[in-house]
């Protein structure tokens, strides 16, 4: 399976909502998806967030587009009081609908410096045979 990832920032030009929010999120952002990855199969992908400043909350919205299904149970998720350096992960059931697909990670986060978000696009292929 193939996992290419992209990482997108919102700005505070882009959405009026955050206008104090800063130009970089304090955080890092990491994902594995099981190579093993088939059509109609459920497979657990791991998100995995380090903070480069202390965060006081971190929302995460992960959602589905074409291709993959997302269990509505795992698609949302708040973590608060992260200090800077540490790390906290999210297990996300998914499934593969078709032989590519994709999903997208958007988390919004407070801290000191204000809010700031952005996202993460995942596209997922199935295994080789």
């Amino acid at each position: 399976m193939t996992v290419m990832t992209f990482v997108m920032w919102t700005t505070a030009a882009a959405s009026p909502t955050f206008a104090e929010k800063p130009d970089t999120v304090p955080l890092r952002v990491a994902t594995s998806v099981p190579q093993n990855a088939r059509v109609g199969e459920e497979v657990t992908a791991v998100v995995s967030f380090s903070a480069t400043a202390d965060i006081q909350r971190l929302e995460v919205d992960v959602t589905p587009r074409d291709g993959v299904d997302v269990n509505a149970a795992d698609a949302k998720r708040i973590f608060t009081s992260i200090p800077r350096g540490g790390s906290v992960e999210m297990r996300v059931r998914i499934k593969l609908t078709a032989t590519r697909g994709s999903l997208v990670i958007g988390y919004t986060t407070t801290s000191a410096a204000g809010r700031g978000s952005g996202a993460t696009a995942i596209t997922i292929s199935e295994a080789a045979a």
